[in-house]
């Protein structure tokens, strides 16, 4: 891994997609290569947060941490929702379960 793809280059966050609707997109931005990771996120009325599809990661920054740390940029920024994974793939499913809020 070179150093400019160190995980400590990236920035995380949430943003709130549409005014007035609880969409949202995390996301990972590289300060060379631009966004290389998001998903989109629905929040429901029930504290719920639901995946649209599944963490997209561009190919030649998979294996890195920036799906995890998506996952964790989710979780921090929705205390006290469930997280749906019904748009998980497998791996996902495992990641998500091993995934812990960083303090």
């Amino acid at each position: 891994m070179s150093a400019s793809d160190n995980l400590s280059n990236l920035q995380f966050g949430v943003e709130e997609t549409s005014e007035g609707h609880p969409h949202y997109e995390a996301y990972a931005y590289h300060p060379e290569h631009g966004t290389i990771g998001e998903v989109q996120l629905t929040q429901h009325p029930d504290n719920r947060v639901s995946f649209d599809y599944p963490i997209y990661v561009q190919p030649n920054h998979r294996r890195k941490g920036v799906a995890t740390q998506i996952l964790s940029t989710v979780k921090k920024n929705f205390p006290g929702h469930t997280i749906d994974p019904v748009k998980f793939t497998q791996s996902g499913k495992a990641l998500f379960n091993s995934t812990e809020v960083p303090q």
